[in-house]
């Protein structure tokens, strides 16, 4: 269950299309793959840190602030109701 404490973390993005946000970090997650599956940036823990992106509209989305609230969480939440 989502506190309200939580729902701040979740941003509104207007004006910008979203969906390349959302391309870009299943780029940096593929990276992240690829950081992992080698033993010297992995002894480093080197990562890329990534956040979800919901594309809502060509130029409205929402997103997540890493450590936040999961977006998952919330539409599924939402979803629920």
């Amino acid at each position: 269950m989502l506190l309200a404490h939580e729902l701040p973390h979740i941003q509104f993005k207007g004006g910008d299309d979203t969906r390349q946000d959302a391309v870009m970090e299943q780029v940096f997650s593929l990276v992240n793959d690829l950081l992992s599956s080698d033993d010297r940036t992995s002894k480093r823990s080197l990562r890329i840190r990534t956040y979800k992106v919901l594309p809502l509209t060509g130029s409205t989305g929402l997103m997540e602030h890493a450590g936040a609230v999961q977006l998952s969480d919330l539409t599924s939440e939402l979803l629920k109701r």
